[in-house]
Formats: structure tokens, C-alpha cells, sequence
């Protein structure tokens, strides 16, 4: 049988382990999925100001439902928060996966920005494909999130991909249906009565 570890022992790897927490807490900081979600907010910094005056406040929150407001707040919150929690790994061939349809999603992104900034008057910009492409084109960089995200840092969270999955899903649901709704009171939008099938659909929610 082998003996026990001694008290001088217990202790200096209680030491250790202390001393390891702090570095282990650094490279989290530096490591975590939320980085890749800083070109975004970036993006979406600079240039929010210069797209078309459909997409400005208040004229882009105006008259939107509550029941399609509140959720896409709570939930943008969700999506934007969680990866703060979710180590940045590559090790998995999902992983990787993730990170090329992360790349390739936000050049898509930026790309959709840059249509409605340099051409707002072309016919694509004013088709419902160009005006609504910066609320649906998150879905391919946050897919790619969605495959990064393994597992979180917080000790004993039952955590499965496919959670990040819905909760970014929703809100892309609820993001989507707000800038439509955007896009029926402009000029060019649809003739159909979205906005007012959507708000009775509210009346009974």
C-alpha cells in the first residue's frame, strides 16, 4: 500500500491550485467565444448610422408589437451573453466547422450591411431579399457559434448546443418579424396588412 500524501504536501498543492485559479481565469477572459462576436458589434457600431432611414431609431422601433419587442430584447441579450461563458476551442472537427461558417457568416453579414450603405436606391436593396438580408443573415454566423459552443465554464450546467441552438433561433424569429414589419410601412414594402394580421394575432396571445 502507498502511503497517504503528507500534510506538507496537502498543502502545497492547495497552494498550487490557489494560485492556479487566477491564470486559469485569465485565459478565459482571453479565450472565450464572446471575441468573435466584438467585429460584430463593431459592425454594427460604426455603421448602424448609415444604413437607409427604415433601419434608424426610433422610426425602426416604432409601433412594434410588445409581444415581438420584449422577447427579441430578452432573448439578443441571451445570445450575445452566453458565448461569455463558452471557452473558444478548436479541438473537434465540429469546432472547426463551426469557425468557417462563423467567418464565412459574418463576411455574408458585413456584405448585406454594405448593399443597403453604398446602393439604398438599387432594386435589390429595396426587395424585401436585400432590406431584411442584415435581420437573416445572422443565422450563418450564429450557426457557427452554435458548433463552438462544446460546453460552458460553469460547474455543473447541464449544457447542450442544440439550447443555444433554440434560444438563437427565437430570437432570429423575433428579429426577423420586427424588421418585416419595418419593411411593410416603407414606400416600396408589401401591399399585403402584415402589421395589422400580426397585431391581432398579439390580441390573443
Amino acid at each position: 500500500m502507498q502511503p497517504g500524501p503528507q500534510p506538507d504536501e496537502t498543502r502545497q498543492e492547495d497552494q498550487d491550485r490557489a494560485q492556479g485559479e487566477p491564470f486559469d481565469l485569465l485565459r478565459h477572459l482571453v479565450g472565450n467565444a464572446f471575441w468573435l462576436l466584438v467585429p460584430i458589434l463593431l459592425l454594427n457600431g460604426l455603421w448602424a448610422d448609415r444604413l437607409p432611414a427604415g433601419y434608424q431609431p426610433p422610426r425602426f422601433d416604432e409601433a412594434i408589437p410588445a409581444y415581438i419587442a420584449l422577447p427579441e430584447q430578452l432573448l439578443r441579450v441571451i445570445t450575445f451573453t452566453l458565448p461569455c461563458f463558452v471557452p473558444l476551442s478548436l479541438h473537434t472537427r465540429v469546432q472547426r466547422l463551426g469557425m468557417a461558417l462563423f467567418v464565412i457568416g459574418t463576411a455574408v453579414y458585413a456584405s448585406s450591411w454594405w448593399l443597403l450603405i453604398a446602393q439604398p436606391s438599387s432594386a435589390l436593396a429595396s426587395s424585401a431579399v436585400g432590406f431584411l438580408a442584415p435581420a437573416y443573415t445572422p443565422a450563418l454566423w450564429l450557426a457557427g457559434l452554435v458548433l463552438l459552443s462544446e460546453r460552458t465554464v460553469i460547474p455543473r450546467l447541464p449544457y447542450r448546443r442544440w439550447v443555444y441552438g433554440v434560444i438563437a433561433g427565437a430570437f432570429l424569429l423575433c428579429h426577423n418579424l420586427h424588421a418585416w414589419l419595418v419593411y411593410t410601412r416603407l414606400p416600396h414594402g408589401p401591399a399585403a396588412p402584415t402589421h395589422t394580421l400580426l397585431s391581432l394575432a398579439g390580441a390573443f396571445w
